[in-house]
């Protein structure tokens, strides 16, 4: 594996130990990766729906490696981020975004 790689795969073992935004769990803590491996179960069941009963041409273990890695920017240290915040203005929602997109392709490439 190239050395480039290291640094993504360390910051991804992060994730045991981020906690979610309290306001998101409200009456039960909830570590980071707890809510990466249920965000990915269940996308990979729609995406399984989605193969299956509607014929799309999706690949349900591709999904669910995107929603593991949608999660990213919250353990590279920018924590679950409120919607208000995220969206208050234009520049601030494209750097998040851009660091999302950023992570995403890093760590999965599309194959097509």
């Amino acid at each position: 594996m190239a050395n480039t790689h290291s640094a993504f795969i360390g910051l991804m073992q992060r994730a045991r130990n981020v906690k979610r935004w309290p306001l998101m769990a409200q009456f039960q803590e909830e570590m980071l990766s707890t809510h990466i491996y249920e965000a990915s179960f269940v996308a990979h069941m729609l995406g399984a729906i989605a193969c299956d009963v509607y014929g799309e041409a999706i690949d349900p273990d591709r999904v669910a490696a995107m929603a593991i890695f949608h999660e990213g920017s919250e353990i590279a240290g920018m924590s679950d981020i409120p919607s208000p915040v995220k969206y208050h203005d234009p520049e601030t929602t494209a750097a998040i975004k851009k660091l999302g997109t950023a992570l995403r392709n890093h760590a999965y490439k599309n194959p097509a």
